[in-house]
């Protein structure tokens, strides 16, 4: 515990949001229902896990991976243009999250559901 507080708060957020994300995108992110006729209907509940949800997954995997390559080894980050990195990459998942959560029929954000937060934590962190 003492090594996660003497990381930068940028980083305990990286680390801690990420997975956060990850596991969000495996609960409902909308709802879609299919009326028959007047009096019937059926209704789904969809996870996150559709060609947005999987960008956001996999670029999420991506920005957790490139923090902690710079915890772990940080000399090989020396050899290019790293610094920006994290906060690029966290910058594309709050888009395609806003955009997954607006594009979506039925999507959680219009029943007030807090999923498309989630990565807003990781924008500032710069790490």
């Amino acid at each position: 515990m003492a090594k996660f507080k003497a990381l930068t708060r940028g980083t305990q957020l990286v680390l801690v949001a990420g997975p956060l994300l990850l596991l969000s995108l495996f609960f409902t992110w909308q709802t879609i229902e299919v009326r028959f006729g007047p009096n019937q209907s059926v209704s789904a509940s969809l996870d996150g896990w559709d060609v947005w949800g999987l960008l956001i997954g996999l670029l999420t995997l991506a920005l957790v991976a490139v923090v902690i390559v710079r915890l772990t080894n940080p000399e090989l980050m020396h050899e290019g243009r790293w610094d920006l990195a994290p906060l690029g990459l966290a910058s594309v998942i709050l888009l395609l999250t806003v955009v997954k959560n607006l594009g979506d029929a039925g999507s959680a954000l219009a029943s007030s559901s807090p999923n498309w937060i989630l990565p807003t934590p990781l924008l500032p962190s710069g790490c």
